[in-house]
């Protein structure tokens, strides 16, 4: 069974290197999974590196369609495993319909989570709860493959958007950049109306709620990263949240070469100096590092962000 599961992991790389689209990764990941655990709908959903909050989520048409329902009638946080949540480190299972829920992660970062769903009288049994946990990294590890894909994209080329977001999540208001740039989540965006639009929003709306100050996430899109500022409108944080969309730049991408790029911690500290273009000279006395050192670093991150050299990468960094 191990190097029948090696296998499959194999595969689902493989998938993700070779998926052009959301919808192709979408297609190909679950039916390996459903080949160990059946089920008859999933989620795979994505989380911001930071704030924990969903900020990508890849479906079936029966699991989207109830997942749109849900986010839009009630403020929840769906299945949230953010820095501090209580949730278990393990899969778990829910009651009917019955839910798998596998939390998708690697060694230092929380990517996400596999939600597959079964209908009728017959629930997980305990092995497969055990394939789902023997399966987390894999899917986690093609997960990071397609969205992280084979180079750090530049900033979205768009203008920063606006949407206001009432107290039960009504949508209160939305400009045609915000809605121009959120439709690229959508691939058939012409028949998408603002309110389902926005959906993707409601975990970080649902998140500044809690804490009743301003949060940011990162969310990836076909044409770059996004950076998500919600905020409170009023300060007990219970009226109305607005949330700025504009593309991610300089130090507000560095969580996410961290959790989707790989980048290690020193890495992140020389990052931080190309941000403020500093040559590696400078960088090395900075940080108090030999230069060799410095270009080690440099070398890596060229590697896992895929660009040519400090120049391509600082522009990559916005």
């Amino acid at each position: 069974m191990k190097d029948e599961l090696g296998a499959t992991g194999r595969a689902m790389l493989l998938a993700a290197c070779e998926a052009s689209s959301a919808k192709e990764f979408a297609e190909e990941v679950p039916g390996l999974v459903r080949h160990w655990i059946p089920h008859d709908s999933y989620l795979i959903s994505g989380q911001d590196p930071v704030t924990g909050a969903i900020c990508f989520w890849l479906a079936d048409q029966a699991y989207l369609a109830e997942l749109i329902g849900r986010v839009c009638r009630i403020d929840t946080p769906l299945y949230w495993y953010g820095t501090g949540s209580a949730e278990p480190a393990g899969p778990r299972v829910c009651e009917r319909p019955h839910r798998l829920i596998t939390r998708l992660a690697d060694r230092r970062h929380t990517l996400g989570a596999l939600t597959l769903v079964r209908t009728g009288a017959c629930p997980f049994s305990g092995d497969e709860v055990a394939r789902a946990a023997a399966l987390s990294g894999p899917v986690a590890q093609a997960l990071r493959r397609f969205i992280a894909g084979t180079s750090l994209p530049p900033p979205p080329p768009t203008a920063p958007g606006v949407v206001t977001v009432g107290t039960d999540h009504t949508l209160l208001g939305i400009t045609p950049t915000a809605r121009d740039t959120l439709r690229v989540l959508w691939p058939d965006n012409s028949a998408v109306d603002d309110r389902r639009l926005v959906s993707v929003l409601w975990n970080s709306v649902h998140l500044t709620r809690q804490a009743g100050r301003h949060t940011v996430s990162r969310l990836p899109t076909p044409d770059g990263w996004l950076a998500v500022h919600a905020e409170p409108l009023e300060p007990d944080g219970s009226a109305a949240v607005g949330v700025t969309i504009e593309p991610a730049r300089g130090e507000l991408l560095l969580p996410v070469l961290a959790a989707w790029y790989g980048a290690s911690p020193a890495e992140l500290g020389v990052v931080r100096q190309v941000t403020a273009g500093l040559p590696a000279k400078q960088i090395a006395r900075r940080l108090n590092l030999s230069l060799h050192t410095v270009h080690d670093h440099l070398r890596s991150i060229y590697r896992k962000t895929g660009v040519t050299g400090c120049h391509e990468l600082h522009a990559r960094l916005g």
